[in-house]
């Protein structure tokens, strides 16, 4: 006989679409230095100054395993897409239907079955590689204080109890450039399986998370981890052009 996890539906594919009244659960925005006419003319904007530099943000030295996992993997995923499109194609014997084996007798229940996986195995198989993000203190302090605000409520989404949105919360740590967006997995604390859950994207048709971990404007990043009231665990990532703590 068929059965869930114990964990429900709340983890892997299923678990990226818990979020999706917030900008298909990818919040991004831009920042007024990337803007025609924002900077003065003849002026090197301070984010251009600040990327040309290598950055001016500070890398986090108290790194969880979970987290660290997240950002080796993200950086993996970037710098060799066709390599792990192999983690995927791994997946593709254990589906029956909209089911995925995860154990003799536990079966995850997805929206969209093998199909998101080989849509996502395509879309690496044609990405170019990226260049490895950055790791930031006041990213993954951001990224922290919204896992540690949603997780013992058991909240879902980006809007933090205090009403704050990711880009607010990233301003609190430093200044961000360009651009900023914010992912969160929810359902597992291993690495892989969290970049796998953003990168398949089932169920979110804008594929948002996938759009944030390959985007090219995007050169720093930091993450923070912990357990959820309702769905196990939850990874917050945060995303930027750059940042200056």
């Amino acid at each position: 006989m068929l059965k869930r996890p114990l964990h429900n539906a709340a983890v892997w594919l299923l678990a990226a679409a818990h979020a999706l009244v917030v900008v298909s659960c990818s919040a991004s925005q831009v920042g007024d230095e990337a803007r025609p006419g924002a900077a003065d003319p003849g002026r090197t904007p301070d984010w251009a100054a600040s990327v040309a530099g290598g950055g001016r943000c500070i890398e986090p030295t108290d790194l969880t395993a979970s987290e660290r996992e997240v950002l080796a993997y993200t950086n993996a995923l970037r710098t060799q897409p066709h390599k792990f499109a192999e983690h995927l194609e791994a997946l593709r014997p254990r589906f029956e239907g909209t089911l995925m084996r995860l154990g003799p007798t536990e079966f995850l229940r997805t929206h969209e079955g093998i199909a998101a996986v080989d849509e996502a195995i395509a879309a690496l198989k044609a990405q170019n590689p990226l260049q490895p993000l950055r790791f930031c203190k006041g990213l993954t302090d951001a990224a922290r204080d919204h896992a540690r605000d949603s997780g013992p409520s058991g909240r879902t989404g980006h809007q933090g109890t205090d009403g704050s949105w990711p880009h607010q919360r990233v301003s609190r740590h430093g200044k961000w450039f360009i651009a900023t967006g914010e992912n969160i997995s929810y359902g597992w604390s291993d690495g892989l399986q969290v970049v796998i859950q953003l990168v398949v994207d089932d169920g979110v048709p804008s594929r948002g998370h996938r759009s944030n971990l390959l985007n090219p404007v995007f050169a720093v990043s930091g993450a923070g981890c912990g357990p959820h009231q309702a769905l196990r665990h939850l990874c917050v990532v945060e995303y930027a052009g750059d940042f200056a703590e």
